[in-house]
């Protein structure tokens, strides 16, 4: 089973296993802080929303194709393996300003052979 597959037409489709080292899952937590009058800090945590860092290295032109096509809408359903609890979680995911794509060389016939995709995920 693959560690993050995401929701094509209701049917989720595996992603391609992330490099080693490539995988992260950390909570977000999102508060509200402020000081009263005396100097007392209030904090309130509003909600707790993971953050998915994801990396390949040297996929084929089809499998970052792939990979764009299913991350590219506003937002996509993620089934992934939630690290700190050990238990695949499924969630509404947005693609976070962080993406990079590293052609390899050598260009040819029109196209590089292979392919670095790193990005994060982010729980809406």
């Amino acid at each position: 089973m693959a560690l993050i597959a995401v929701s094509i037409d209701g049917a989720y489709t595996d992603l391609p296993t992330p490099a080693v080292g490539g995988y992260e899952v950390r909570p977000e937590e999102i508060t509200k802080s402020s000081r009263n009058t005396l100097g007392n800090l209030y904090k309130y945590r509003i909600a707790v929303k993971r953050s998915i860092s994801v990396k390949w290295v040297a996929v084929s032109p089809a499998e970052k194709d792939m990979i764009m096509q299913a991350t590219a809408d506003n937002s996509f359903q993620v089934k992934y393996f939630d690290i700190q609890e050990g238990t695949y979680k499924y969630g509404k995911f947005y693609r976070g300003n962080d993406l990079t794509v590293t052609p390899y060389p050598p260009f040819k016939d029109g196209e590089f052979r292979m392919y670095d995709i790193a990005f994060s995920i982010v729980e809406m």
